[in-house]
């Protein structure tokens, strides 16, 4: 769950056309509905033929004050042109900034679909500290196996 007991779920209303993303806050014990965001999905009525109906696969990292989230497009068909979305959203915001909207980052090549996104972890640049220790027991171990070795002289006749 995200900093200061606020969460956000992707919604899968129970009708085509209903979907978005929900903002819930938790206050005073009990869990509210902040705001729903949908600008720039583009979602189709109750009864289309094809078209994006919500958000499918949802992730996202906290940076700072922000959360920034991305999902992709669930549509009618399952098999249509589908999107890849991003938003930024203000942790501790509890009503919707003005013009809030969904940025389509990708968009799926022809005889494909997005299935979901999630953040595939990098190496790090710098070894952690548990790194750092093995490297300098090994080494000693080595510098001290080689001192405690016995010297052998070769004579050559």
């Amino acid at each position: 769950m995200p900093k200061n007991d606020s969460v956000t779920n992707d919604s899968n209303g129970s009708s085509l056309g209903n979907g978005g993303l929900q903002k819930w806050v938790f206050s005073n014990g009990s869990w509210s509905l902040a705001y729903t965001i949908a600008a720039g999905l583009n979602l189709v009525g109750n009864g289309s033929a094809s078209g994006v109906t919500g958000l499918f696969g949802l992730t996202g990292v906290v940076v700072g004050d922000t959360v920034e989230l991305y999902a992709t497009s669930n549509t009618v068909t399952g098999v249509e042109t589908t999107y890849l979305y991003g938003i930024s959203d203000t942790l501790t915001a509890t009503t919707k900034a003005a013009g809030q909207s969904f940025t389509t980052l990708a968009t799926s090549p022809i005889n494909s679909v997005f299935r979901g996104i999630s953040f595939a972890p990098t190496a790090s640049d710098v070894p952690e500290p548990a790194s750092w220790a093995l490297f300098i027991v090994g080494f000693g171990a080595v510098g001290g196996a080689m001192r405690r070795r016995t010297r052998t002289n070769v004579r050559f006749v």
